[in-house]
């Protein structure tokens, strides 16, 4: 089994995403087995360390090596006392995984609320705004909302951004639409303006 996986840990590359890294640890692990001559396969003296009784500690905090080679952040919660299969049924674990599912999904609400947003200026209220400036109307509270709007695709596409486009490639198409829409029909007022 070794000779089938050893090239498998040789390098391995960051994944490029967030990484949340949890195991149990304080749980006698199996650290190597020694072997006196020509007593292979029987009768090993087993080394026995720290990990998580599958799982031995250096093994276990592998990702950490993502730490330096990757932008995006690695997290990294130990349990301890806690083995290999009790991690998914213990309190601590689950209630850290249940947290940060609520984490992303409010930050994805946030976002979809901003699209939401980008959509009502865009297909509603903006285009007022439009017909105003093309009219010459255009009043110090229509270039306030259209300062506002810009403003409102920059923080989508930097939280977008920072949270590594968690959103999907719906929402990011969604999203450069909406901007090449405003784009082209702030080209053609700013065309009619002058």
């Amino acid at each position: 089994m070794y000779l089938d996986t050893k090239d498998f840990l040789v390098n391995v590359p960051a994944p490029g995403v967030e990484i949340h890294c949890l195991h149990g640890l304080g749980v006698q692990t199996v650290e190597r087995m020694n072997f006196a001559a020509g007593k292979f396969p029987d009768s090993p003296t087993v080394i026995y360390g720290d990990g998580d009784g599958t799982v031995n500690k250096p093994s276990a905090q592998r990702c950490l090596q993502w730490n330096n080679t990757q932008k995006h952040r690695v997290y990294h919660e130990t349990f301890k006392g806690v083995d290999h299969m009790a991690i998914l049924r213990n309190e601590e674990p689950v209630n850290y995984i249940v947290n940060v599912i609520k984490k992303i999904t409010a930050e994805n609400q946030w976002e979809l609320d901003m699209i939401k947003g980008l959509k009502k200026l865009t297909n509603g209220e903006d285009n007022k705004l439009q017909a105003r400036i093309k009219e010459g109307t255009e009043t110090k509270n229509d270039r306030n909302l259209e300062k506002n709007i810009e403003k409102f695709v920059v923080e989508v596409e930097e939280r977008m951004h920072k949270n590594d486009f968690r959103l999907g490639k719906r929402f990011r198409k969604e999203v450069e639409e909406i901007e090449k829409k405003m784009e082209n029909e702030y080209e053609t007022i700013a065309v009619n303006v002058l």
